[in-house]
């Protein structure tokens, strides 16, 4: 305490755990996700190279999931990728741009798979969007799951 006003704390504290009964919201978002993943896979298990060979698209479609693939979950607000590069990119130093890219690559390689899997495998972009959007809740739920959600109290 510093004279008559406390000092505000801002070290985060877990606010959130999922307890079993929570969880099974968070656990049927991602079992669908990776049920979806899995009935692509299964379709289109006999033409493997020709989904994953590189277009516009699929590299796009990458892209797009590595910048909303949320870090963590503050006050159940996510923290994406695409929110917080700009802030990092700012400062050019060596030092900060190598973890950085490497922050923004391991998301895009293990989103690439997903991404040709939906760009190839379903042909209405109505649909492709909402996949989008379910790989987006997906990544959620699992950080919610694993991590719980974080909240700062000043």
């Amino acid at each position: 305490m510093l004279g008559p006003f406390p000092l505000p704390r801002f070290a985060p504290q877990q606010e959130y755990q999922a307890t079993a009964i929570t969880a099974v919201p968070f656990a049927l978002v991602l079992g669908y996700a990776l049920a979806v993943i899995a009935g692509l896979i299964r379709a289109n298990r006999h033409r493997m190279r020709a989904v994953l060979r590189p277009n516009l698209g699929r590299v796009l479609g990458a892209i797009v999931l590595m910048l909303i693939t949320p870090l963590v979950v503050v006050n159940w607000l996510p923290w994406i990728i695409g929110m917080l590069a700009p802030f990092v990119i700012g400062q050019w130093r060596l030092a900060v741009l190598l973890p950085m890219l490497l922050l923004l690559g391991v998301p895009a390689l293990a989103w690439y798979p997903v991404s040709c899997l939906i760009v190839s495998g379903v042909k209405r972009k109505l649909w492709r969007l909402m996949l989008f959007a379910l790989m987006f809740w997906a990544s959620y739920s699992a950080l919610v799951l694993v991590q719980g959600v974080q909240s700062f109290n000043l």
